[in-house]
């Protein structure tokens, strides 16, 4: 069944969204002419691309050609799907989405991640860092990310890495199957050490999220942090700073201890490998020219269909944090017309207080309110003692102790910042609680909430 397209997405744009579709396409028409080119030949690029080694893995990424990047510019052209991504990721600010697309375009014809061999990133590759995994329910590709193999101070250099992201990158588009625009990512830590946390891995860091965002924007659908320690925390305020709000709300972390059960959230338990909690033998790692691996997988395991709008909008109804995990929290949602989202706080024992604030910039009106769910709180006084004898009592008690807690969601007032804060009580542990933005009476505008959230930790 097709997913029907949102609002902003190629077969559902606005007037508005329509002529800066137009215009963005007049000014990568004027930077092909010049380069000395024609619009609408790619004569280069994926079409007659024979991978080979690019360039000494120790040596700079050389700029590409006027060839390669008008190229490139025409393969974007040719694909309004892509072009829209440029778009969404700048507000559809034409001036600022062509800068960007323009960019995109030269590191495109400059790194040739379509090209890449395994001699181009001789210690990245085998390393185990990266590997493909399968599709989640929607049919995004899985990228699986063990961080305990993250060494970057073996690296040639930032710029190996560079080459080795956009393998792994395009890689995952390359599976992409019909009306999929989204990968999902899991970061599997099992523990952190002190190599991360050194200026190499803070810059490799650092360009993982440019390259991320930059050169393949609007391409992440979510990003699950596995068994984050208390360490993580502080490598989190790092680089923070380097992620826009859109893709921070991509980032779940999972409660301690439910790694597995928040991936078997979006992902079949036989397509999750063994190693993750799931049923599946662990994926091998790649060893050949990414070309060559994109052609066996589609013709091993031909790539689904987007079965939801997941797979075209990314994570749409939620966004998961760790109550353990103290810290501040930011990022932007889009709660489409008729529909919910929910930011949910797993509370664990050492969390003390959750506060928030979250604006709407375009004053939109939207619902909102909290709850606390699957806490076995202590019940009000009008219950004895004697009653949690019985089961039945004890859960009845539990639930009306946890419904003083609920805030049924109620119009806000974007004239001024909307905040609020919760004390955590010892015995919500096993708990969340979700902070509720309802956007259902809405027929045609999406509501696109900046929410910022304090999790405070002992």
């Amino acid at each position: 069944m097709a997913v029907r397209p949102p609002e902003g997405y190629s077969g559902n744009l606005t007037d508005d969204q329509k002529a800066a579709l137009t215009q963005f396409k007049e000014n990568l028409s004027s930077f092909v002419k010049e380069k000395g080119g024609m619009p609408g030949d790619a004569s280069a690029g994926y079409s007659s691309a024979t991978p080979g080694p690019l360039a000494d893995p120790k040596g700079p990424i050389e700029p590409g050609t006027a060839e390669e990047e008008i190229s490139e510019a025409n393969m974007l052209l040719a694909s309004e799907v892509d072009m829209l991504r440029f778009l969404r990721a700048r507000q559809c600010d034409v001036d600022r989405a062509t800068e960007m697309a323009v960019a995109s375009i030269k590191w495109r014809a400059s790194v040739k991640p379509w090209a890449i061999v395994p001699e181009n990133i001789p210690e990245a590759l085998p390393s185990g860092v990266w590997r493909w995994a399968g599709y989640t329910k929607s049919g995004m590709p899985i990228l699986h990310v063990d961080c305990e193999n993250w060494k970057p101070s073996q690296y040639y250099g930032v710029e190996e890495y560079i080459r080795y992201l956009g393998y792994v990158l395009e890689g995952a588009v390359g599976r992409m199957g019909e009306g999929v625009q989204r990968v999902f990512v899991i970061y599997w830590i099992p523990k952190l050490n002190m190599e991360m946390m050194k200026p190499r891995a803070m810059e490799c860091a650092q360009t993982l999220m440019k390259v991320m965002q930059d050169q393949f924007p609007e391409r992440l659908g979510a990003a699950v942090v596995c068994n984050a320690p208390a360490m993580f925390s502080a490598m989190w305020k790092a680089v923070q700073g380097w992620i826009d709000p859109v893709t921070k709300a991509k980032f779940q972390i999972a409660p301690r201890g439910q790694a597995t059960e928040t991936l078997l959230k979006y992902i079949d338990a036989d397509v999750l490998p063994k190693s993750l909690g799931g049923q599946h033998e662990e994926y091998p790692l790649p060893t050949r020219p990414v070309s060559e691996e994109i052609a066996d997988a589609i013709k091993n395991f031909p790539p689904p269909a987007a079965s939801n709008v997941s797979a075209v909008m990314g994570c749409t109804d939620e966004t998961i944090m760790s109550g353990s995990l103290g810290g501040s929290y930011e990022g932007l949602i889009t709660i489409r017309p008729g529909t919910t989202y929910s930011l949910q706080v797993h509370l664990e024992e050492n969390t003390k207080r959750i506060s928030w604030n979250f604006d709407e910039p375009k004053k939109r009106e939207i619902n909102f309110g909290y709850k606390v769910t699957g806490a076995v709180a202590p019940a009000p006084t009008m219950f004895s003692a004697s009653m949690f004898a019985n089961p039945a009592a004890s859960q009845l008690a539990a639930k009306a102790a946890t419904m003083l807690m609920n805030q049924d969601p109620t119009p806000v007032d974007f004239s001024q910042k909307a905040c609020g804060s919760v004390d955590v009580q010892k015995t919500w542990a096993g708990g969340t609680l979700n902070l509720l933005f309802d956007n259902s009476a809405a027929r045609f505008f999406s509501a696109n909430i900046a929410y910022g959230l304090v999790i405070e930790a002992e």
